[in-house]
Order: C-alpha cells, then structure tokens, then sequence
C-alpha cells in the first residue's frame, strides 16, 4: 500500500514523464523528416507521423490530468500503469514502421523498463516489462514471419531479417534478457533506497515523538528560569542593602555584650541567619547575571584539582574517600575558573552529603571526542529518585531538611555550565549512587 508521500512521488513521476515525452514527440518528427527528405529511407513515414499524433494526443490528456488539484491514489497508480502501457505500445508500433528489429532504437525498451520500475509496484512493473516482451516478440514474429508487410531500414547492406533468423531471434533474445535483468535490478535498488526511506521516516518520527516533549519542556524551564532570574536580580538588589546594615548592627552590639550571656547568643545566632540570607542573596545574583567576565584559558587538571582539595578535609570527617583519575596531559579550557570550581565543589559536596555512612567519590578528567572535557563526578549515595530526577536543576526545589539546603545549589550551577556552552548531565539510581558530568568545550 502506498502512502500519501509515495503518491505525491508518483504524480511528480507522472509529470517528468509528460514533460519528457513532448521531447520525445519533437524528437520523433525531426528525425522521420529528416529520414524522409535527407537519408529517404525506405520505411513507412505516414505511420511514423500517426504514432507520433497518438502520442501529442494523450500526452496533452495526462498533462491535462495533472492540473486537477487532488489525485486518489487508484488515480495515480492508474494513470501512471496507461502511460507506461501506451509508451511501450507507441514505441513498438514506431519500430515496426521504421525496421523492426533492423532499429538500434529497438533497446529503447530498457529505458522504459527503468522507468517503470521506478514509478510502479514491483507486480505493476513486473507485468509491463512481460507486455512489452510480448508486444516486441510479436511484432518480430510478425514482421519476418511475412504476415505483416517489412519496412526495411536499409542501414546495414545486404541484411535480410528473414533470411538470418540467427540474427532476427538472437537480437530478440539479448534484448529480452537485457530488460529482465534491467527490471530486476531496478526494482532491487528501489525496493532498497525505498526501505531506507521508511527506516529513515519512522526514525525521525520516533525521535520527534521522542525529543519534543523534552524539547517542550527545556523551552518552558528556560523561560521560568528567565523570568526567575530577573526577579531575583531585582530582589536581591533590594534586599542586600538592609541586611548589610542589620549585619553590621549586629557586629557592633556583639562588641558590647560580655560573652556568655543569653542575649549575645541569640545576637549570634541572629548574625549567622542573617549570614545565611546574604548567601542566598549572593547566589541569587549569581544565578541572575551569567556573562562572559573573566574567563581564561587553564588546564582543566588544575581546576579539578584545586577543587577537590577544598572539599579534602570535609570529605575526611564524613568518612569518604575519594577516587581522582586525573590524567597526566594537560586539557584546556576557556573558563572562569571561580565559576567552575563552584559548580565542582557544590556537586562533590553534595555526593559526600548522600553518603552519610561514608563511602567512595569518584572524581574523574577526560577529553571526549576531542571537543569537550568531562568532569565527571560519582557517589556510592542514596541515589535520586527518578520521579524527581527530571526537577533537580529548578530553584528551590532540595530534598534536603528545611536549614540544610536552599535548593540554589544544582540550579546555579547548571546556569554557570551552561553560561559557558556546556552541558551538565545526572543519572542516578536509588540506592547505588549518582553520577554528574560536566562537559565544557576544550580549547586546542
């Protein structure tokens, strides 16, 4: 069964050959008048001129046909099946008045045989290119047999078509055998490029179906995270002012107050609630802004590095050890490197924190495919539970106990990777661990 685009194929195959044919036409008259009036060859010129009048005839029908807007696919089929048939029939009748099988042009056939096997089902082409073998067979048969008169072409001496049945039906047979293995392999190769069409299709369709509703989804977070950005720009603008002030007022009181006394506790710990706004603050500002400031080209085997030493000792008391595979070479990248340290140590923290009975981090450097350098970072933690796998880069969202975790973290450093044109990506598996990667482009 074809489908809506194999009939559009079809039709469009419909009107090359119209186009085609009308050059066939002129071809036709130029040359019988010029057989006529220059070489006068002994063939039957008022037959040549009728067939190519058939010809213009249903060639101007089918052109007329096609300028209907809308074709059914029995339609299609059809029309295409009437002109290959009426193509064949014309071409035969053409070498009966010009030879017969005298006519080099009598392999015409093959090309007509291509077409269609092309254009029409293998059972569609198949059945013509058996019509045109009988219809050629015929009229060899009729023309030496003596039952319909012989136009001799005269272009080679002497030859006798009647006399030399050697000739006449070894000629017939490479001609047949030519258009069935013509037939066979046309037919191979469009059944082939046509297979590969539909694999192509369906894969497309499958990754459309596939990617856009993840496509969807990365178009509205990045249009939340827009709006958020901008909004907490303005908040946190306005809110860092008066911190700073209840800050320093709290500095000032602490000076006064004698230690150990109940109000210069609760002063600290107003101070450090009031340290941990301007941290949130600080990262608000961070996520809003990006840019392109201060970026250098390092070795990324620095910045893991001196990373990882700052989480050294904090790793220590939470018992994990921690796995480095750095290689040797040197891998650069454009970075500023205050923003990816940031983004590695808030990750690596996060995996000593899923491990809270200790346990291995792995931290590992590599160049892939020589475009990109992988950070990759790996817990043996509690895992991420799928069903909220898809939300761990939105603000504020944390699975942390409330005064444990913002919910910045993730979120600030996914905008940094990709401020840099990179790409962080998280799989994870309840209760096996988590792995992030960060891929920045490397510079060569």
């Amino acid at each position: 069964m074809r489908t809506i685009g194999d009939i559009r194929e079809l039709r469009d195959g419909i009107r090359w050959l119209v186009r085609l044919r009308m050059v066939a036409i002129a071809s036709v008259v130029v040359t019988t008048l010029a057989t006529q009036y220059a070489l006068r060859l002994p063939i039957y010129y008022p037959g040549l001129y009728a067939v190519a009048g058939f010809l213009l005839a249903y060639n101007l029908l089918f052109a007329w046909m096609l300028r209907g807007s809308r074709w059914r696919v029995w339609t299609a089929r059809v029309a295409a099946n009437i002109q290959i048939f009426l193509d064949f029939l014309s071409l035969t009748v053409l070498l009966y008045f010009a030879g017969g099988i005298e006519n080099p042009f009598l392999f015409y056939y093959v090309f007509h045989t291509i077409v269609s096997a092309i254009l029409l089902t293998r059972v569609e082409a198949a059945l013509q290119t058996l019509l045109a073998i009988v219809m050629v067979t015929a009229m060899v048969v009729l023309d030496t047999s003596g039952i319909l008169p012989h136009w001799p072409l005269g272009i080679v001496p002497g030859l006798d078509v009647k006399a030399a049945p050697l000739y006449t039906f070894g000629s017939l047979f490479a001609l047949i055998s030519t258009l069935t293995l013509a037939l066979y392999m046309t037919i191979s190769i469009s059944e082939r490029s046509r297979r590969k069409n539909l694999e192509i299709s369906a894969i497309r369709e499958q990754l459309t179906r596939r990617e856009l509703p993840r496509v969807e989804e990365e178009l509205l977070r990045e249009e939340k995270l827009r709006s958020l950005g901008q909004m907490a720009a303005g908040i946190a603008h306005e809110i860092n002012n008066p911190l700073t002030v209840v800050l320093t007022n709290i500095e000032l009181a602490l000076e006064d107050l004698p230690k150990g006394g109940d109000d210069r506790e609760s002063l600290e710990i107003a101070r450090e609630e009031v340290i941990r706004c301007r941290d949130i603050i600080e990262q608000l500002l961070t996520f809003s802004r990006g840019g392109t400031a201060g970026r250098t080209i390092c070795d990324a085997g620095v910045v893991l590095s001196e990373s990882v030493a700052l989480i050294q000792n904090y790793a220590g008391l939470r018992k994990v050890e921690i796995d480095r595979h750095i290689p040797q070479e040197e891998i650069y990248c454009r970075i500023n490197q205050n923003q990816i340290k940031q983004v590695l140590v808030n990750v690596m923290m996060n995996g000593i924190q899923a491990m809270p009975a200790g346990g291995r981090l792995k931290v590992e450097l590599s160049q892939k495919q020589g475009q990109y350098v992988e950070f990759a970072i790996e817990d043996s933690g509690v895992g991420i539970p799928g069903s909220i796998l898809s939300r761990i880069f939105d603000p504020f969202f944390t699975t942390k106990k409330p005064g444990e975790g913002t919910g910045l973290g993730l979120a600030v450093s996914h905008k940094l990777v990709e401020d840099h044109h990179g790409l962080m990506d998280v799989s994870s598996q309840e209760n096996k661990g988590t792995r992030v990667a960060v891929r920045l482009p490397c510079v060569h």
